[in-house]
């Protein structure tokens, strides 16, 4: 037989803390006679890797590392390309300005 992962204790004070509907039920359920075990420790297992998944996915998270000089020069090149980009527009634009009020 398998040994519950989560005590009574555990239980109680995920329940104190949370209020969850879930963590609720889990503890009527541990107290109730018509419920079986299999079931409550099922439930308590599906908390536990709920709660480690989490845990995980926290920390791959926070591991973001620095960009290297080759990133950095790659940001520098798109915002020097996408300045001068901005630059040749608005030169067509004061041409064509200019190319109206030649015409007028």
């Amino acid at each position: 037989m398998v040994a519950p992962v989560a005590t009574a204790g555990l239980l109680e004070d995920l329940f104190a803390t949370s209020g969850s509907l879930f963590l609720r039920k889990l503890r009527d359920d541990a107290r109730s006679p018509y419920v079986k075990k299999e079931t409550i420790m099922e439930r308590q297992k599906l908390i536990v890797t709920a709660i480690a998944l989490s845990a995980i996915i926290a920390a791959l998270a926070a591991c973001q590392k620095e960009p290297g000089p080759a990133e950095k020069a790659g940001k520098a090149v798109d915002n020097a390309t996408e300045k001068a980009g901005q630059q040749i527009e608005k030169a067509g634009e004061d041409i064509k300005d200019t190319a109206k009020g030649d015409k007028k």
